[in-house]
């Protein structure tokens, strides 16, 4: 029996006539929790529109769903402004239905307005609806266990008991995402600013050219939005796209700009992936079943693999050794179809393990070496609940292992990485989208025996 969920009401005050923004909290019942603001942004077509932009969390132990969202905005008197709907959306923008929001999620919310000054806003209200959902239903059995919920878009290992990871929008740049470490030993997360946060400021914005148009000169702080700016502990450059797609990066003061490769503006960036202090992968496809092209490179400018415009197709995203000098590619028109080794920069293709292939949303292959072992970790398809699996092959003996099903469906919407432990111990999972989150995987001594 479903029963429907008490209203919640949540009101944001303006503190002035020059303030468009200004957060307000709220629960019901000790499980919702809300926070909402206005905003004011340029729309498509360079008008301005207003906007309540909010998130729910939900702090108790009931699930819900078919969440309804109404905004009524009023003046000092009382006086009601307008009424209007909003709706549920990702991390990125796009409208989100069919969510249900389990216990300790969250999910983002926007309500469009009408409204145009200079009618005086004294507050808005936000009322929330929905339905009681079932428990215990969403997840699948698995070896896997999650850690974390929230669209997680980025992995990154500070050692063998911290991971740093973030949560958000996969294309912004890392100042836009909402950093956490996770300590493995306490099980505890700890909210953090990504300490490289403070070097991106107006001196860098000038000297990297990150926000200029590069035939005017002029700055377009959207330009920024869409970089792709990102950075990696043990690193001392940062790596972007400019307004031309080329790939760029420069120093952490933002001096000396270098360009990488200026092939890929015929393909959309989607994402750059760390391999190693200074080495990295880009990839870059236009959308859901697209074959994805790439490049790895040194932030110090040199490619290590042929331009984006020369790589070969892959129907995955590649994955690439610690050095950037060897690539798995996803070739699902070769004979047979499945996972392939390929130099960066050369041409020669050895097949690495033979099957179906998921798409560009799945987890990019790992490739881990040390004096012992050679180890890929990638992902297959699975029979069962589960549609996919992780699979670790063993490539000095060539003996494969199934570790475990994947705890997500990997629907189109949704995107997925992968990240392994110095100690090779751990494996962690991070996927987006509603039934996003971050699971880790143990990993048995010598995985894929």
């Amino acid at each position: 029996m479903r029963s429907w969920l008490p209203s919640l009401f949540c009101f944001a005050f303006l503190a002035g006539a020059c303030c468009l923004a200004s957060f307000a909290q709220s629960q019901t019942e000790g499980e919702l929790h809300a926070e909402s603001k206005w905003v004011e942004e340029t729309g498509p077509f360079g008008l301005s529109q207003y906007l309540i932009r909010g998130e729910i969390h939900n702090r108790g132990e009931q699930a819900y769903e078919n969440l309804q969202i109404t905004a009524t905005i009023t003046d000092e008197t009382g006086q009601l402004l307008e009424e209007s709907a909003g709706y549920l959306i990702r991390s990125c923008g796009t409208a989100l239905v069919d969510f249900t929001l389990r216990p300790g999620a969250a999910v983002r919310f926007v309500v469009p307005l009408e409204y145009r000054p200079p009618h005086p806003i004294d507050h808005h209200e936000i009322t929330i609806q929905g339905e009681t959902a079932p428990q215990g239903e969403g997840e699948l059995a698995t070896a896997f266990r999650r850690v974390a919920r929230g669209e997680v878009v980025v992995l990154e290992w500070l050692s063998k008991n911290v991971l740093q990871y973030a949560t958000g929008c996969a294309t912004d740049p890392f100042t836009a995402l909402r950093w956490q470490q996770y300590h493995v030993s306490s099980d505890n997360h700890f909210a953090m600013e990504h300490p490289l946060s403070v070097l991106i400021d107006e001196d860098f914005r000038r000297h990297s050219t990150i926000d200029r148009l590069s035939q005017s000169g002029e700055r377009d702080a959207r330009l920024y939005e869409q970089s792709f700016l990102r950075s990696h502990h043990r690193a001392n450059r940062f790596v972007f796209q400019n307004d031309l797609g080329h790939v760029m990066s420069a120093e952490k003061s933002g001096q000396y700009p270098r360009l990488i490769d200026e092939s890929g503006f015929r393909n959309s960036m989607q994402g750059i992936d760390w391999l190693g202090p200074g080495r990295f992968l880009a990839h870059f496809y236009g959308s859901f079943g697209d074959d994805v092209r790439y490049l790895t490179a040194q932030v110090d400018g040199r490619r290590l693999s042929r331009p984006v415009s020369e790589s070969l197709p892959s129907q995955t995203r590649p994955g690439a050794s610690q050095d950037g000098l060897l690539l798995v590619l996803g070739l699902a028109e070769a004979a047979p179809p499945g996972y392939y080794l390929k130099p960066a920069a050369g041409s020669a293709l050895d097949l690495m393990y033979a099957t179906a292939l998921p798409g560009n949303n799945a987890p990019a292959p790992i490739l881990y070496r040390d004096d012992e072992q050679r180890l890929a970790f990638f992902i297959t398809p699975a029979a069962g609940e589960a549609p996919w699996q992780l699979v670790c092959l063993n490539r000095d003996s060539d003996t494969a292992r199934v570790l475990s099903p994947l705890p997500i469906l990997l629907p189109r919407e949704q995107r997925a990485w992968l990240a392994l432990s110095p100690d090779v111990s751990l494996l962690a999972l991070a996927a987006d989208d509603a039934q996003g989150g971050l699971w880790l995987l143990d990993l048995p001594q010598r995985p894929c025996d």
